[in-house]
């Protein structure tokens, strides 16, 4: 753990000029690695990508409140499994994270917190997926000529959990508001290229739980709720501030293992409020898929 922000601070002093070495220094932070593996469930282990979630036996598959479409199910984590690598304590100790997407709009998610576990129960299926499903077991040449629906169950995945270290994009807000305070711009910085090819190729995985991301447009998702769905075309000291009042709670990318594909690769990226976070208040967040 310790020699990996090592490498990280070494690779950030080794290839940027000072001051702006020093900033993204003191800008890295851990996050929890998630990695998607083909082998079969446990029966301890309740983290998982795919399959069907557990919910709460009153509770219905989640929907869209415009058009009434059924969530996509992403993945749960067990609290208990996390907490090993839950550095600083961000989240709570114990009961179940679940999070949910809207394929639909792109921009509609959720995350569900379920403070005890062993109250839930698999989810009953809505009739879209309980067709689906259905259709699966009919001969080829049948499916070939019955209508697929667009709603499916991800295969279930069994998740292992490792802690990585962060420091934040080239077009992050962190670093936006670097340039803004120093009157810089990008182009300014004396930066290895090497650098660049080991910190965009190798200082992010798949997915993860906290840390940063590295957008695949210029794009800067914090600020979504504050412009209303629009991106800014400026930045202030003062908008970029508010942005940075959210943080990255977790990123999905697309995964052969999970199957998962979101439009050409890309990512589904959920944030979170710190004082939310401090209050397990887990409603109010942004959710957005990022793709090229």
């Amino acid at each position: 753990m310790k020699k990996d922000k090592e490498i990280l601070t070494q690779r950030i002093q080794n290839g940027i000029a000072k001051p702006f070495s020093t900033e993204l220094i003191k800008l890295i932070k851990p996050a929890i690695r998630i990695i998607s593996q083909e082998d079969q469930l446990t029966q301890k282990s309740l983290s998982k990508f795919g399959g069907i979630p557990l919910m709460k036996k009153e509770e219905e598959w989640l929907r869209a409140k415009k058009g009434n479409n059924p969530y996509v199910f992403l993945l749960q984590l067990d609290l208990e499994e996390i907490k090993p690598y839950n550095i600083g304590q961000q989240l709570p100790e114990k009961g179940i994270l679940s999070f949910w997407f809207n394929l639909d709009t792109w921009d509609d998610g959720k995350v569900i917190y379920y403070p005890n576990a062993e109250a839930l129960i698999k989810a009953d299926l809505p009739p879209e997926l309980k067709e689906e499903e259905e259709r699966k077991k009919l001969p080829i040449w049948k499916r070939i000529f019955t209508k697929k629906s667009e709603f499916r169950l991800f295969p279930e995945c069994q998740l292992k959990f490792e802690i990585e270290y962060h420091a934040p994009s080239w077009d992050s807000l962190q670093i936006k508001l670097f340039h803004i305070r120093n009157n810089t711009k990008p182009i300014d910085l004396e930066i290895d290229e090497k650098y660049i090819d080991e910190y965009c190729c190798e200082n992010r995985s798949d997915h993860h739980l906290f840390g940063y991301y590295v957008g695949l447009q210029e794009s800067i998702y914090e600020l979504m709720k504050i412009t209303k769905g629009r991106f800014p075309t400026k930045l202030s000291e003062e908008l970029i501030k508010k942005g940075l009042n959210w943080s990255l709670l977790m990123q999905i990318d697309s995964d052969k293992t999970t199957e998962m594909n979101w439009v050409d690769w890309g990512k589904i990226l959920f944030f979170i409020q710190e004082e939310d976070l401090k209050k397990e208040d887990f409603d109010n967040i942004i959710a957005q898929l990022d793709t090229t």
